[in-house]
C-alpha cells in the first residue's frame, strides 16, 4: 500500500545513553526491578551494561521490589477496587517476586 511507512526498531543505545534512558524511565513513573530491566534490555546495545546499571541503580535505592509494591499494593487495595488476589496477580505480573509480592498484600 501507498503511503504506509515500516515502523522501525527503537535504536540501540550504548552505556552512557542507556543511562540517560534509565534515568528518563524512573522519572516517568515507578517500575518493578524485572519491567525496567526487560525495558533496558529492549535498547541495550550490550546485555551486560542492563545488570551493572540495575544493580548500582538497586544499590542506590532508586530500583527497591518491596517499596513498588508495597505502594502499588496499596494504592490498588486502598481504591477498594480491587482485592488482594487481583492485586497479588498485577505485582506477579510486573515481574515482582511472589514472596515479595504477598508480603506487600
Amino acid at each position: 500500500m501507498k503511503g504506509i511507512m515500516p515502523i522501525k526498531p527503537p535504536r540501540k543505545l550504548d552505556k552512557s545513553d542507556l543511562r540517560e534512558y534509565a534515568h528518563r524511565l524512573l522519572a516517568g513513573r515507578a517500575l518493578s526491578i524485572g519491567d525496567f530491566r526487560e525495558k533496558l534490555r529492549r535498547r541495550a546495545a550490550e546485555l551486560g551494561s542492563v545488570d551493572e546499571l540495575v544493580n548500582e541503580l538497586k544499590e542506590r535505592g532508586a530500583l527497591d521490589d518491596p517499596r513498588f509494591a508495597e505502594h502499588f499494593a496499596g494504592a490498588r487495595a486502598g481504591s477498594g477496587s480491587f482485592g488482594k488476589q487481583r492485586v497479588l496477580s498485577d505485582l506477579i505480573r510486573k515481574k515482582v517476586a511472589p514472596k515479595v509480592a504477598e508480603k506487600a498484600v
